[in-house]
C-alpha cells in the first residue's frame, strides 16, 4: 500500500513476527519492524488506510483471537495500541474496514464473525446477529462513508 509518500507490505507466516517494511522508491526497503514481537505465530494481515493511519489486523494462531493495531505515518510510524479479542474460534482469514467516523469493522472467516471494536477500552462486539452470515459463510467487509458493507458466501446459494 502507498501512504504519506511511502510504500508499505505486511507479512506474518508462522515462526515468523507479524511484520512490516516501508520503502520510499518501491526499490528499497527498510529492515523489518514487529508490529507484535510477543509471539511468533501471527499471521493473514489485512489493512487499511484512513487519512495518515494504517489500520492492521490480523489473527493470532495460538489463542484464536483477533488483534489490530495502528501505525501513524505522519508520527514517524508510532504504533497505536494493540487491542486483542476475546476467541473467536479457529479463523484463518480477517479483513478490516474503517468508517470515516472512525469506527473500526473487522470480519473473520472460518466462525464468520463481524466484529465492531472500540479502540477506547479495546471492547470487541459481534455484530453479526441477523445479518444473515452463518458459520463458514467467509464475509469480506468495506465501508462507504459511515456505512458497512458486508458480502459473504451463503453456501445456500450453490445447491
Amino acid at each position: 500500500m502507498y501512504v504519506d509518500g511511502n510504500w508499505y507490505v505486511f507479512f506474518g507466516k508462522s515462526g515468523l513476527n507479524l511484520s512490516y517494511k516501508k520503502s520510499s522508491d518501491g526499490s528499497t526497503w527498510s529492515s523489518s519492524v514487529d508490529l507484535d514481537s510477543s509471539d511468533t505465530d501471527n499471521r493473514y494481515p489485512s489493512v487499511w488506510v484512513e487519512g495518515n493511519t494504517i489500520y492492521v489486523v490480523w489473527v493470532d494462531n495460538s489463542s484464536d483471537t483477533v488483534e489490530v493495531n495502528t501505525i501513524n505515518t505522519a508520527s514517524s510510524d508510532a504504533l497505536g495500541t494493540q487491542c486483542t479479542s476475546a476467541d473467536v474460534g479457529d479463523d484463518e482469514v480477517t479483513t478490516i474496514a474503517v468508517a470515516d467516523d472512525g469506527t473500526v469493522y473487522v470480519a473473520t472467516e472460518g466462525t464468520s464473525a463481524v466484529l465492531k471494536l472500540t479502540f477506547s477500552g479495546c471492547t470487541f462486539t459481534d455484530i453479526t446477529s441477523g445479518s444473515g452470515v452463518g458459520t463458514l459463510d467467509e464475509p469480506t467487509i468495506t465501508t462507504i462513508g459511515n456505512n458497512l458493507h458486508v458480502v459473504f458466501d451463503d453456501t445456500n446459494l450453490y445447491s
